[in-house]
């Protein structure tokens, strides 16, 4: 089972998330204020995908990604990560090791 699953041209439920970086064996939310955040997303066969993410609470670190149009056009099992860049232009992956997973599933 895929951490986010969702059917073939489906725009909705978003994807929501606390994104939380582990240092040092410690896990804590990403403060991202003054950030950006897209989301990455890919198939062993389909190029990267990426969309804009809405920062729902910067300080706790909660975004959500509204699918767009064609998102989800194509039914298959993927890789994603949250990429933010912070306000002096430093980037960075969440999570920070690994991925997380988005099965889209074919329509009947």
């Amino acid at each position: 089972m895929a951490d986010v699953d969702i059917t073939e041209g489906d725009t909705f439920p978003s994807i929501d998330a606390a994104l939380k970086q582990t240092v040092d064996g410690v896990e804590t939310p990403v403060n991202l204020t003054g950030c950006t955040v897209v989301l990455r997303m890919r198939s062993a066969t389909l190029a990267i995908v990426t969309g804009a993410v809405t920062i729902v609470n910067a300080t706790a670190g909660t975004v959500s990604y509204a699918w767009g149009v064609g998102d989800t056009g194509a039914p298959g099992e993927y890789t994603a990560e949250w990429r933010v860049t912070t306000g002096t232009g430093k980037v960075f992956t969440v999570p920070n090791k690994g991925s997380f997973s988005i099965s889209i599933e074919a329509k009947l």
